[in-house]
């Protein structure tokens, strides 16, 4: 009797080491399972965080390209007049009244002594093209 109380007790705490090992195994199936998923959801992101970042870098390329475009640009240029220094400002103004100066002595050649009006329109034309021509290249 002694011995088959021990079989039954033996057999009883199989049956429990049974149950608790497919518990485990069951758990640890399901952490697997669980890992598996993030590795998954991990690379996933990273995807999407490598094509945004290229997207984002391809944007401030473009931007870069467009920057560079627009300050290039002549009225870009005009429009820097205050941070391009004394020198960019003279011949912004000497482009301006040279240009008004040209257009009035035009204005006079057909009036009394012509010539005279003609020599100076020419000459403050050539002075504003030189002072356009360096405010449009510097």
């Amino acid at each position: 009797k002694l011995l088959d109380s021990v079989n039954e007790m033996k057999a009883e705490q199989d049956s429990y080491v049974q149950k608790e090992s497919e518990g485990r195994q069951d758990l640890f199936k399901e952490s697997e399972q669980r890992l598996v998923d993030a590795e998954q959801s991990v690379s996933r992101l990273m995807n999407t965080v490598s094509k945004e970042t290229t997207e984002v870098e391809r944007a401030l390329a473009d931007l870069e390209l467009e920057r560079a475009k627009l300050d290039s640009s002549p009225l870009a240029k005009m429009a820097g007049l205050k941070e391009g220094g004394i020198v960019k400002q003279m011949s912004f103004v000497g482009l301006v009244l040279f240009s008004l100066r040209t257009v009035t002595e035009i204005l006079q050649i057909a009036g009394p002594n012509g010539e005279s009006h003609a020599t100076a329109a020419a000459i403050q034309g050539v002075i504003a093209l030189a002072c356009g021509a360096y405010l449009a290249l510097f």
